[in-house]
């Protein structure tokens, strides 16, 4: 940790489990301290951007603008100049005795869990083509991961990830436009909430599979899966996947 007094570019060790999270350069100021750190940040748009957001200058700016906090992620070398992910943060405020703008800025070791978070995007980005939430009260379905594979008439009603649309409206959607003659009822009927809600309290969870034809894609299987994700029951999570091979075999 560093103790900083933005307002006259000054800092103060604190505590360091490892001397290879700050560095030992001989700086007198806090901007020449920021400015070794940065040093150490081998790609040239972490740099920048670090540099933006933590010289003095741009802190007092950002914590005049409402800002007491700021968090930054970005890969920088360490010991035997091997590469490691760094997330530094700064919390600010002004002392009431002097009025200078003061701080305390750390800075962790997050390599393990960018490599979890890589991990678990590659799983999901092979596995699912749609990840969202389904909100009861408000009626509506809300992307939350959009695979590569997923197709185009999908992208249209949830063009990116946070973006909403009426559940009702995306279930006719998907009949009128998608689904298989033949399995329109068996759709109909899994894709209420009113269906499998009660599965979902007597089994935790329900599941089921239809036929989709898409241009880009022929006709292919697709796997419904329905989980409670909050306390009250009123947030329910759906993953969707092609499981087009499963079938074929």
């Amino acid at each position: 940790t560093l103790r900083v007094n933005l307002t006259r570019n000054i800092f103060s060790e604190g505590h360091c489990a490892s001397p290879f999270l700050m560095t030992d350069a001989c700086a007198e100021s806090f901007d020449e301290r920021i400015g070794a750190v940065s040093a150490l940040i081998p790609n040239p748009s972490e740099r920048a951007e670090f540099l933006d957001r933590f010289t003095s200058r741009n802190l007092i700016s950002s914590y005049l603008s409402g800002k007491n906090y700021l968090q930054f992620d970005y890969r920088r070398t360490g010991e035997q100049n091997s590469p490691f992910w760094m997330r530094t943060y700064i919390r600010m405020l002004r002392n009431p005795e002097t009025d200078d703008i003061e701080g305390v800025m750390y800075s962790l070791d997050i390599s393990q869990e960018k490599q979890q978070g890589e991990i678990l995007r590659i799983i999901t980005e092979r596995e699912y083509d749609l990840i969202a939430l389904i909100h009861i009260r408000e009626k509506t379905v809300e992307a939350v991961h959009l695979g590569t594979s997923l197709p185009e008439a999908y992208r249209r009603l949830l063009p990116a990830p946070g973006s909403t649309h009426p559940l009702t409206d995306f279930r006719r959607s998907a009949m009128e436009q998608w689904l298989h003659p033949d399995d329109l009822e068996e759709y109909r009927k899994n894709s209420d909430p009113d269906h499998y809600r009660p599965i979902m309290d007597r089994e935790g969870r329900s599941e089921f599979t239809v036929r989709e034809t898409f241009p880009e894609k022929g006709e292919t299987y697709r796997r419904f899966q329905h989980y409670y994700l909050d306390g009250d029951r009123d947030t329910i999570l759906v993953i969707e996947s092609d499981v087009t091979e499963t079938y074929r075999r």
